[in-house]
């Protein structure tokens, strides 16, 4: 994000890290929110109490679930479903998109084909394995997966403010993760290149994958960039 943002400056607000600047003329806050729903809901909560954003993006990586999603691919989501946990029967909840920032971003794609729409859901793990991912797409209809929009958008819900989530996809559909994936980013979303090395040297096989998804999330980011910046005057203009 910073290499979108014109005159950024750095700021911590509630001991939330935090960019200030601006794309094109229109003024962002851009904050770390931290892994996993809770953290998010926490993060933004702390946040809106203190601002008043005329509307709210979640953005960062996700996996792919729809096997026509590919790695760098961006996806914005009409909605966000809050599945039932493991061995739960109620159908999953939905927070839909709001339809101003829908039309806004819709507009941004025009005929970027990297752009895609559908819906996104958020688990409380990561979705390692490609058996697992098509369940998901199958069984409710999930084109891609993270862990921290459902969070940001009940924080969103609670201050009323308009939300769309906008996910780069890092790994596709078809793409087995390993088991511990999760051990290679702090609780606030950095990496962390020693667990990262050390999971390399005990299985040397997963070289090839952490490889592909880091030169992915290169991609993927610089995929996110280039719509956030057409989105977000887009917004503006709304």
């Amino acid at each position: 994000m910073r290499s979108i943002l014109s005159k950024p400056h750095r700021e911590t607000m509630d001991r939330v890290p935090a960019l200030h600047g601006e794309i094109g003329d229109t003024p962002v806050f851009v904050a770390r929110t931290g892994v996993g729903a809770p953290a998010a809901r926490s993060a933004t909560l702390a946040l809106l109490a203190r601002l008043e954003p005329a509307a709210l993006i979640a953005t960062g990586f996700a996996g792919a679930t729809d096997p026509d999603l590919s790695a760098g691919d961006v996806l914005v989501a009409e909605r966000v479903l809050d599945l039932p946990g493991p061995g739960g029967s109620t159908p999953p909840r939905t927070i839909d998109s709001s339809p101003e920032l829908l039309a806004a971003a819709r507009t941004a794609a025009g005929d970027d084909d990297r752009v895609r729409f559908g819906t996104l859901a958020s688990t409380s793990r990561v979705v390692t394995s490609a058996e697992a991912k098509r369940r998901l797409h199958d069984e409710h209809g999930v084109d891609a997966v993270d862990m921290e929009s459902l969070g940001i958008a009940r924080a969103a819900n609670v201050h009323d403010v308009p939300l769309l989530c906008v996910r780069a996809v890092v790994d596709d559909a078809a793409t087995d993760l390993p088991v511990d994936i999760d051990r290679y980013v702090t609780a606030d979303g950095r990496p962390r290149p020693l667990m990262v090395l050390w999971s390399v040297i005990v299985r040397p096989r997963r070289a090839r994958t952490i490889a592909d998804l880091a030169r992915n999330a290169r991609e993927a980011g610089e995929q996110l960039a280039r719509y956030l910046e057409r989105l977000v005057p887009a917004i503006g203009r709304e």
